[in-house]
């Protein structure tokens, strides 16, 4: 009797060290780091170096062009996908949000209700702001790339736009506080002498699993022409 109350014991310490030093799975990383998604089940790692020295060309930087507005588009331009209505409480969410709010009922009569991945929504966001340092370019040659939909509200409907925009970013920078070492480098080539090494080393979400999935997961097709999907 003693033997085995000793075995199990045994047996009982080593499971526990086993399951104290195990490596999380991703699926476990992903529910204490974010509140719940239907978009959750698909989030991988990956490990790379950024691409970004200073004055480094990409296919989402300078002058706008169809081509650059492709690129930036295939980025975020995309509706929203469903969302269980049992699901609310995980986001801190009723079926009544007060003052007659209440979510979206999804359109394609499915069930669940209509929601919108928010980095998508985020990158919205920069998208305008980008397009905005180049306004005036957009009102002049609308033979060459269209002028966004915000930019033909008025003045103060596009300062508004840009305002919630700005803080949007700001909330979503200081909300996930990105700990990556930025070295700063000796550099004999520069004016000042140093700089800074913005192609530094990070680990991220896959993003591209992440618009695939929102873009098979789409409610609707995205309605052509109005550079504002429906979210």
């Amino acid at each position: 009797m003693k033997v085995g109350l000793l075995f199990f014991i045994m047996l009982s310490v080593i499971f526990g060290f086993a399951y104290y030093f195990k490596e999380p799975s991703i699926s476990e990383c992903v529910s204490k780091t974010n509140i719940w998604s239907p978009a959750n089940a698909v989030v991988e790692y990956e490990d790379f170096d950024f691409d970004n020295d200073f004055a480094h060309k990409t296919k989402y930087r300078g002058p706008p062009t169809p081509e650059l507005e492709r690129a930036w588009e295939d980025l975020w331009y995309y509706n929203g996908v469903r969302f269980p209505e049992d699901r609310l409480p995980l986001i801190n969410r009723t079926h009544d949000l007060g003052g007659g709010r209440k979510p979206r009922k999804a359109v394609d009569g499915k069930g669940g209700y209509h929601a919108a991945i928010d980095v998508f929504h985020q990158l919205h966001c920069l998208n305008l702001i980008r397009q905005y340092t180049w306004i005036d370019y957009y009102r002049t040659h609308s033979r060459i790339v269209s002028t966004p939909l915000p930019f033909k509200d008025s003045e103060i409907g596009i300062r508004m736009h840009l305002d919630h925009c700005i803080e949007t970013l700001r909330l979503t920078l200081m909300c996930h506080g990105d700990t990556t070492p930025l070295l700063v480098i000796d550099d004999p080539e520069l004016p000042i002498g140093v700089g800074a090494d913005f192609s530094s080393h990070h680990k991220c979400r896959n993003f591209e699993v992440l618009r695939k999935w929102t873009k098979g997961n789409q409610i609707q097709p995205t309605v052509p022409n109005t550079h504002e999907p429906e979210v």
